[in-house]
């Protein structure tokens, strides 16, 4: 009897030896699920960040329906000087604004970045989506024209040139570099006695 309950435990741990794994079985397992799992979440964060800059070109490319029906609606004329004191200071509205505290301001609300609420809202959402780090967005307008620079998420190069989407009035939308910060090379123009472009 004693001989039978040796021969069964010995076939018990034959059977634990075929059917389980060994430590360095889990571990490589484990190993290989944390690789694949960091592959997974490093393409989830470069796709999020290819999105937020679709959204940035989609909201300042939609700034030029607004600013065309804006200019129809205003005889022609694009609502006048957005710029800084000296007229070529181009910040864009700061996110910390609102609508009416842009429209106060001697030196930016007589611009269509203030006075037009959907053009003033796709600012503050595009100057949101690219967060801080990146450079900032640059805007600058007078009565016949206007440009508008907001830096993207995805760099072509971890250090500078930073990569910006510019519009303008003429109808310029392209991707452009500048190694300044802030793009003051990248916006010709002035409030006072020029027009505005992307470079």
């Amino acid at each position: 009897m004693e001989s039978m309950n040796l021969k069964l435990k010995a076939k018990s741990r034959k059977l634990i030896a075929v059917f389980g794994f060994t430590l360095i079985e889990l571990l490589v397992v484990i190993a290989i699920i944390g690789l694949l799992s960091s592959i997974a979440f490093a393409s989830l964060s470069t796709a999020r960040n290819k999105a937020k800059d679709a959204a940035i070109k989609e909201d300042l490319i939609g700034i030029r329906t607004s600013a065309a029906l804006y200019l129809s609606e205003n005889n022609g004329n694009y609502g006048g000087r957005y710029a800084g004191v000296t007229g070529n200071e181009t910040v864009c509205p700061l996110l910390t604004m609102t609508q009416a505290d842009c429209i106060a301001d001697p030196n930016l609300g007589l611009g269509l970045f203030c006075q037009s609420a959907s053009i003033f809202s796709a600012i503050q959402h595009a100057t949101n989506l690219h967060g801080s780090g990146w450079g900032e967005g640059r805007c600058g307008a007078n009565s016949t024209s206007y440009a508008i620079l907001m830096p993207l998420t995805v760099q072509q190069s971890p250090n500078p040139p930073l990569d910006y989407f510019c519009v303008d009035s003429i109808g310029q939308a392209k991707i452009l570099s500048s190694s300044l910060i802030p793009p003051s090379d990248l916006i010709n123009g002035n409030a006072d006695t020029s027009s505005f472009s992307c470079q």
